[in-house]
């Protein structure tokens, strides 16, 4: 029997991790392949990739501090920076739960070079002491490089750094902090894709005809009949019937209203804010406003994003950059040149002030530190000199008039 009509089904769970290991080589492999998966829902959700790109500018900050040290200016033979090679980390970390980094050992046992690896690619056995390489694991292209676990005390050619975020139910592969919100996710692709589909051909069917003098001899002659009444009662808003073909019923046409089915702007509106806020919870993010998500409406967000940028960043960004410098300073500690790194904060927008307010209120000491500079070498009085330019502007000029450029220029030398 042919069939009459085109069924649309939607899933309504989110694909999850499936893996199984092989007895061969002991891979944990993924039947699914979960990190393209996950990749691919950061670049098709607007909400759900927004604030991935967010939360990564807030957690880079400004950057690592020292800047000068010669292994943070260049840490492969690609040219990339420390910094560079960190914002990658991070995207990772937010987008599948965890990161890889390749380790790899010079003269003397040092670390030489250090560089991200994509998620996609890498694989692992059970317990995470072994890891493998390849292009395409799904369809198997490329060669299987194997790599040992990263173990600075136990030196090799190359090892494989992976950091993963803590989970009670912990196994192989490490599972993202949105898990719980990843039918939120999907919905927001869903939305995105029923409102592309309406904009392109108005296909929300709001009646359904039945021809119940019989099915057409074949294809082609249904296709025409489709084609006469797509003529006669559609236009530039698309398609809005379903058409059946039926043997009885009488042989007359019959009509069924379905219903109103176009989605309001007040439907999508409220279906948009339920998205939206449920992945924003499912991300920790306090306001929305964070994210550069606006609320219709809404007016005075600067003291609302003030309050909430010290509660997200107390709660959640410095937490972060503390898991990125854990794992950071290891590599600088068995590297060439090695030295304890921070990451200079980064402030939201409505907090930066001008460059003259802040050469008026913070010392040099502390400009430098902002700009993520080394400090200056300042004897005692200079230093005091600096501190009462702060405090008291008229005292200070007084003090320079006093003191005269040449015993200036002997305690600055």
């Amino acid at each position: 029997m042919k069939d009459n009509l085109f069924f649309l089904y939607f899933d309504a769970e989110p694909e999850l991790p499936v893996t199984t290991v092989s007895r061969d080589t002991g891979i944990v492999e993924f039947v699914n392949d979960y990190p393209k998966y996950l990749s691919e829902l950061a670049l098709k959700s607007p909400t759900h990739g927004a604030i991935i790109k967010t939360k990564n500018t807030y957690i880079s900050g400004k950057g690592f501090a020292p800047k000068d040290n010669s292994f943070v200016k260049r840490c492969n033979t690609s040219g990339e920076s420390l910094d560079s090679v960190k914002d990658k980390s991070i995207h990772s970390l937010l987008v599948h739960g965890g990161f890889f980094m390749e380790v790899i050992y010079g003269h003397g046992g040092k670390i030489v070079e250090v560089r991200h690896m994509e998620n996609a690619r890498m694989r692992s056995n059970e317990d995470n002491t072994m890891f493998y390489y390849r292009k395409d694991w799904q369809r198997r292209i490329g060669d299987i490089v194997r790599i040992p676990a990263f173990n600075p005390y136990k030196k090799a050619t190359k090892q494989i750094l992976y950091y993963k975020d803590y989970n009670a139910d912990q196994g192989t592969y490490t599972e993202p902090e949105y898990q719980q919100g990843l039918n939120y996710i999907n919905a927001d692709i869903e939305v995105s894709k029923h409102t592309l589909n309406n904009a392109k051909s108005g296909f929300t069917p709001s009646k359904l005809i039945n021809l119940n003098n019989g099915e057409p001899e074949n294809e082609d002659e249904k296709k025409t009949i489709e084609r006469s009444f797509k003529n006669k009662f559609t236009g530039s808003e698309g398609i809005k019937f379903l058409l059946s073909f039926n043997a009885s019923k009488d042989t007359a046409p019959t009509i069924v209203d379905l219903g109103p089915s176009d989605m309001t702007e007040e439907d999508f509106t409220a279906v948009y804010k339920m998205i939206s806020q449920n992945i924003l919870t499912c991300h920790q993010v306090t306001s929305p406003v964070l994210m550069g998500i606006m609320t219709p409406g809404q007016l005075g967000v600067s003291k609302e994003m003030r309050d909430a940028f010290e509660i997200f960043n107390n709660t959640y960004v410095k937490g972060r950059q503390n898991d990125i410098l854990s794992v950071f300073n290891v590599i600088m500690q068995h590297c060439m040149t090695p030295e304890k790194l921070k990451i200079v904060p980064l402030s939201p927008i409505g907090f930066s002030y001008s460059e003259k307010t802040q050469v008026e209120n913070l010392t040099n000491r502390e400009i430098r530190e902002r700009l993520g500079l080394p400090p200056l070498k300042m004897n005692k009085q200079l230093d005091a000199l600096d501190q009462l330019r702060i405090s008291s502007p008229l005292l200070y000029q007084r003090a320079i008039e006093l003191m005269g450029g040449s015993i200036l220029s002997e305690l600055t030398n």
